[in-house]
């Protein structure tokens, strides 16, 4: 039995679903585990999606978003895990509480180590694709709820169809999304363009840390307390800066820890380099995140060790 036929009959002998994602959950993660939400009730059954981390505002804009659970919920009696955009078992937002119960681990991370009881890990453009060519396959109706969050998962992993990760049959997939009465436009406005005036003191001080080494190709900034929510547009905004090889934000949170961010424009593999500081992600984008060190010294540590990869 392939890994979707295997996933769609436990989703059908299931009663109780618990959806879980990845921490700093973004557009795609929760637009996913929302898209799961809405097919799985239509289903008639009674899936729950946990998100334990405050969310912007912005996400408002997923039909369903009041309705996850932020306290794990542990009244219910759960027959199954679906772990969605999580590489790793331990990137599920407090994958410790989890009860030990079979996980189906649908993802898209090049490194993801098929740490489910059933995997189905492949190379496209986002969880948001996957979950559309699965329900495709599986003949699920769709819905302009379970449509709007699966366009939204796809529309900010693929930031507006320009990563290289989009292909043909991404865009017949996004375009199959619109054919369900959803509103793209409002979309796109939610996730990548309401932004207020704290968003543009970001980027100032973006702007005023920025490094642009010519000699390597690397262009990098640092910022303190940096929101999590914030650090893929960070990283977004500082990759518009041209002949660049690779960009990296440096950014610290609030248990102390410092995150590091990665792009990539040309052949270098960030994912691969993120391995040996523990990180990890996608061949162009990945990320790190490095404890008990300050900012100054990740970015010493970080920025020599990828001085000598990019040569």
């Amino acid at each position: 039995m392939s890994p979707s036929q295997s996933i769609l009959a436990q989703l059908l002998a299931a009663t109780n679903v618990l959806i879980v994602t990845h921490q700093d959950p973004d557009f795609d993660a929760i637009g996913s585990s929302l898209a799961l939400y809405w097919a799985l009730k239509k289903q008639g059954k009674a899936p729950t999606v946990w998100v334990p981390q405050v969310i912007a505002e912005n996400y408002d804009c997923l039909p369903g978003i009041e309705s996850r659970a932020i306290a794990f919920p542990s009244d219910t009696k759960f027959d199954l895990i679906v772990a969605l955009d999580a590489a790793r078992k331990e990137r599920i937002a407090e994958w410790e509480t989890l009860p030990n119960l079979p996980i189906i681990n649908i993802d898209h991370h090049q490194d993801n180590p098929e740490y489910g009881d059933t995997n189905h890990v492949v190379r496209i453009s986002s969880v948001g694709e996957l979950l559309t060519e699965l329900f495709s396959d599986w003949k699920w109706p769709l819905s302009t709820d379970i449509a709007t969050c699966l366009y939204a998962a796809i529309a900010f992993d693929t930031s507006r169809f320009q990563y290289n990760s989009v292909t043909p049959d991404t865009h017949r997939r996004a375009a199959s999304l619109l054919e369900h009465n959803i509103n793209h436009t409002r979309l796109n406005e939610s996730i990548f363009e309401r932004k207020d005036h704290h968003y543009f003191s970001i980027i100032k001080s973006t702007c005023d840390n920025m490094i642009v080494d010519h000699d390597y190709g690397i262009c990098y900034t640092k910022l303190t307390n940096l929101p999590d929510t914030m650090g893929s547009e960070i990283i977004d905004f500082i990759r518009q800066q041209e002949g660049m090889a690779v960009y990296a934000v440096f950014r610290t949170t609030e248990s102390g820890d410092v995150k590091v961010s990665l792009r990539s424009k040309l052949n270098f593999d960030v994912a691969a380099f993120a391995a040996q500081f523990g990180g990890g992600g996608h061949k162009m984008a990945a990320g790190i995140r490095l404890t008990d060190i300050s900012l100054d010294e990740a970015i010493t540590r970080v920025i020599t060790a990828l001085k000598k990869e990019v040569k």
